[in-house]
């Protein structure tokens, strides 16, 4: 009976120290974390449109993953296959590139078709699944919050990440409601949304940030835990329109938008000799272009539909089977971005085309509100004080 009244105490001060631990994480991010001011975005506007596609060649499409989990942290995180399998099963599926993005950790294992490792990891372990993908990341931010995140957390979280990698985006935004419509209206200094993601689709937050006046272009990917299960692998890719798959030739093109969201034609269970088949076949984008103000696109295979999209996601123009299809840039368009949609299932989503001065787009920061970070600081250091001299005077009196 003393052992097992020894372990109950024993456990209970353990938990005593745990939720403790909890309620001063909690207290921190809710009251001692910045809060920010958001700057007003205005519209896309300017005389000039900026083409992400100028200059690609079509022969230079590289098939890319940039979300998928190995085994990693000893089997800790969701990670079912080591380096090798991913690398195996990417390589029968005709993938050029693959950067694991492990929880919490920058995988050195380089994929053996490319000419550089590109390092990258997601970032985040709070229960909403407020996570990041950092491409070409430099280092690790050990550090995330717990709790559901108010809009300055998100920001200060991806203040931190964004000195610590060249290329960050918002991973399946739109999943558990992680980042909401009015979120991405005002965060700011990230460079990507993952619109595709085999887990969830978030077209309609990219959508609502392109329409409030961020400039961000988007990435997809499988997010595969598991490389033998057949649905999810070879779900969701991007191809990156690069001669050479170094990093800085691979973050260059994603940098200037010169990449596709591709949904690849799949069913449930299917084998995947049927998608090696599938994907090695994928249409080309001959070309998108830009003649005076009106859209060009070819395309190598006959679609089902060419559909054109501006502000607030609606679609104001669209064109049935056909190899190609053009659309004039109205005065009133702020970006156009184009679906294409193919006779078997496969989707394109293309990046926008996106009015602006001709000389680069506006650039948006918010600023952190001193008077309110600081009484909310000053709240905090009081709950500090008053817990810390009530567990001193109940000490005393023990």
């Amino acid at each position: 009976m003393k052992l097992v009244s020894w372990l109950l105490k024993l456990l209970w001060f353990f938990l005593k120290i745990i939720f403790g631990i909890l309620i001063l994480w909690a207290a921190f991010q809710y009251l001692c974390a910045p809060v920010y001011d958001f700057p007003q975005k205005k519209k896309f506007a300017g005389d000039k449109i900026y083409n992400p596609y100028g200059k690609c060649d079509s022969l230079a499409w590289k098939k890319a993953v940039f979300h998928i989990h190995s085994i990693s942290w000893g089997g800790v995180t969701n990670g079912a296959s080591s380096e090798q399998q991913i690398f195996d099963r990417y390589k029968y599926l005709g993938y050029d590139i693959v950067a694991l993005s492990d929880y919490q950790k920058i995988n050195t294992a380089k994929y053996p078709l490319q000419q550089e490792l590109i390092a990258n990891y997601e970032h985040g372990f709070g229960m909403k699944k407020n996570h990041h993908i950092n491409i070409g990341a430099k280092s690790v931010l050990p550090f995330d919050f717990m709790f559901p995140q108010t809009l300055s957390n998100k920001q200060f979280i991806i203040n931190l990440l964004r000195s610590r990698t060249e290329l960050l985006a918002l991973a399946h935004p739109d999943w558990n409601s992680a980042v909401l419509p009015a979120d991405v209206k005002q965060l700011c200094n990230y460079d990507f949304i993952e619109a595709l993601n085999n887990n969830h689709n978030s077209i309609n937050l990219w959508d609502t940030a392109l329409s409030a006046g961020a400039p961000v272009f988007l990435i997809s990917d499988d997010d595969g835990h598991d490389i033998n299960n057949p649905n999810v692998v070879g779900r969701c890719l991007t191809l990156v329109n690069t001669l050479l798959t170094n990093k800085e030739s691979v973050i260059s093109a994603l940098k200037a938008g010169k990449s596709i969201g591709v949904a690849v034609a799949s069913k449930e269970n299917e084998s995947f000799e049927a998608k090696k088949a599938i994907i090695s076949k994928l249409p080309v984008l001959r070309y998108l272009k830009l003649s005076g103000d009106t859209i060009q696109i070819a395309v190598s295979d006959t679609s089902a539909k060419i559909q054109f999209i501006g502000q607030n996601g609606l679609v104001v123009g669209s064109k049935q089977k056909t190899l190609q299809a053009a659309y004039l840039f109205k005065k009133n368009d702020t970006y156009i971005r184009t679906v294409i949609t193919f006779q078997n299932g496969t989707v394109y989503y293309l990046n926008p085309f996106i009015r602006f001065n001709g000389l680069a787009f506006t650039e948006y920061h918010p600023s952190v509100n001193m008077l309110w970070t600081g009484l909310k600081n000053g709240l905090f250091l009081i709950i500090i004080i008053a817990f810390g001299s009530a567990y001193i005077r109940r000490r005393r009196r023990k």
